[in-house]
């Protein structure tokens, strides 16, 4: 049996709350719907990127291939019992945080990624420990449960400024006391700044040719640390590579 939570009520009543607390918190409607539609298009070729393939923009593929292994070393000796991860995707990290969990809660706006993390999870076959939730975790209490590790992948280089604050207090009320964040994301440097804007409008292609435009920034390392020591003051950059970088924290 799939155990799948369609928030699409707690979606509506957020986003009237949100957007009366501030003007222009988050992408307009139309372009947050493009970025969603991308990568529900995207999720069987999602995974590419982890072998330097797909819209990478680092020439370097094996630093994809290192870099993926180093951060997934990175998520599993921190995994906690109950692990939230948000913005999920096609559930590629989860072998590296399955083994120790007694609960996994997958968050993801797309419910082919979700589809897509079903069958990692029926592979691994540990159903029994996870639930699905397709929502957009800016509108959605995450703090309804209490997670000892969370992980958020390639989720927050999405948000404008404002959304990003939303998010980082959604996240902290959802964490126990000395509960570990993975905060994972990709990196600003001049071999990528050929290919792509530091932050804005960014085009991506499908394989089939067609395109889309999404909003995504890159972080320098300085800009790294301080988004990571925004979730929590004991805060570490475990790894700043040439595409990747991850920081753990730990909270309050």
């Amino acid at each position: 049996t799939k155990r799948y939570h369609n928030q699409q009520i707690h979606l509506t009543l957020s986003a009237q709350v949100i957007k009366m607390l501030k003007k222009g918190c988050d992408l307009k409607e139309t372009d947050k719907q493009m970025m969603f539609d991308y990568y529900s298009e995207r999720v069987s070729e999602y995974d590419n990127i982890y072998t330097g393939k797909g819209p990478a923009s680092i020439s370097d593929s094996n630093a994809y291939i290192s870099e993926a292994k180093a951060i997934g070393d990175i998520i599993n000796s921190y995994a906690g019992i109950a692990i939230a991860d948000i913005g999920c995707g096609t559930g590629y990290w989860i072998p590296c945080y399955c083994k120790k969990a007694r609960s996994i809660d997958l968050y993801d706006q797309s419910l082919e990624m979700l589809e897509s993390a079903h069958k990692k999870v029926k592979f691994l076959s540990i159903n029994a420990k996870v639930t699905k939730y397709q929502a957009d975790v800016l509108f959605y209490d995450l703090g309804l449960k209490k997670y000892d590790f969370a992980l958020a992948g390639f989720l927050l280089s999405h948000f404008t400024p404002e959304e990003e604050k939303l998010f980082v207090k959604k996240l902290k009320n959802a964490m126990v006391a000395n509960g570990k964040i993975v905060i994972v994301d990709s990196v600003w440097n001049q071999e990528r700044a050929l290919k792509r804007n530091k932050s804005g409008s960014q085009k991506r292609m499908l394989n089939d040719g067609r395109e889309f435009e999404i909003f995504k920034k890159y972080y320098t390392a300085k800009e790294f640390k301080m988004l990571a020591e925004s979730l929590g003051s004991d805060a570490k950059v475990e790894h700043f590579g040439k595409v990747f970088c991850a920081a753990v924290i730990n909270c309050d």
